[in-house]
């Protein structure tokens, strides 16, 4: 039972190592086509998937006229934690301990150039676990209240702040990760920027689903999590009915030990956890391709899916 266990938790590690150099490639992409077409005055065509990638804090100093200074009660831990502001020797708090938020200061500018300094905090909706993405918030001063942006975003590897002639732009992502999250192809990489004291979307480049003649989806475990579900469907055209069989993965909300047999005696067993498994019309060597999540095609090699 212990190495079981502990086969597991392997499996587990290498799937978020996996899934993190993912994002990462794929973050480096969408830094690249958005900063180029922030920097051309130019829109993204939304023509790929495409996600975000963290950049460094911004380091330059503080645009502002007026300081305003933003601080954490509680730095050391989330527990407990404050958001205070002091601007004329006077102190406010903006965030209470018993919201019983978790948060961190991402980034004190005047993002609105108005003169006075915005805090960016990023939530962190996990307290520091690994179940949950992030959001993102702004707090502001119009010179005579504090005010509170709406929250966006559930972002897995951290906002991108760019300057522009218009004023800074936020490049954030929401993807739907996490525990018994079964949601898919509805990721999106959004462009805000800071007016009238909210974040105001300007542009969003969004998931293209390729469509499939048949699929099981993690979603289609619902009440059956601990059952396994079956799939069947001609291949490889012998007349013979191929069957896919899959497990479901609770912590990721994701079909996992997924595994096809063949008619003829053969099989191939899957390497990844997907949220879709899909049968496309397109063949190679007159086996049908399969989709996995939402547009990853895998071509039969002749002993292997790959």
């Amino acid at each position: 039972m212990k190495n079981i266990v502990k086969v597991l938790w392997i499996l587990g590690l290498l799937f978020v190592v996996v899934r993190g150099f993912q994002y990462k490639e794929r973050a480096k992409l969408a830094k690249e086509r958005i900063t180029e077409s922030i920097t051309n005055n130019t829109e993204v065509v939304d023509d790929e998937n495409v996600t975000t990638e963290t950049i460094d804090t911004l380091t330059e100093e503080s645009n502002a006229q007026n300081k305003i200074q933003y601080y954490l009660t509680n730095k050391n831990s989330y527990e407990n934690q404050e958001l205070k502001a002091i601007i004329n020797k006077k102190t406010f708090t903006l965030i209470n301990k018993k919201v019983g938020l978790c948060f961190e200061i991402m980034k004190i500018k005047d993002f609105d150039k108005d003169g006075f300094e915005d805090v960016l905090l990023e939530i962190i909706n996990g307290c520091g676990g690994n179940c949950c993405g992030n959001s993102y918030q702004i707090f502001s001063y119009n010179g005579t209240s504090f005010k509170k942006s709406k929250t966006v975003g559930y972002d897995w590897d951290g906002i991108d702040i760019l300057p522009s002639p218009e004023g800074f732009k936020f490049i954030i992502q929401t993807v739907n990760e996490g525990a018994g999250n079964t949601e898919m192809c509805n990721d999106k990489i959004e462009t805000y920027q800071f007016k009238n004291y909210d974040f105001e979307l300007i542009n969003v480049v969004t998931d293209k689903k390729l469509d499939a003649i048949t699929e099981i989806k993690a979603s289609d475990f619902e009440g059956k999590e601990d059952k396994e579900l079956f799939l069947f469907y001609d291949l490889d055209g012998d007349g013979k009915k191929d069957k896919f069989t899959c497990k479901y993965w609770a912590r990721w909300g994701r079909i996992s030990e997924w595994k096809i047999n063949f008619g003829n005696g053969n099989w191939y067993e899957g390497t990844s956890s997907p949220k879709r498994i899909g049968i496309i019309n397109s063949k190679t060597n007159n086996v049908n391709d399969l989709v996995l999540d939402c547009d990853e095609i895998l071509k039969w090699e002749g002993k292997k899916y790959k």
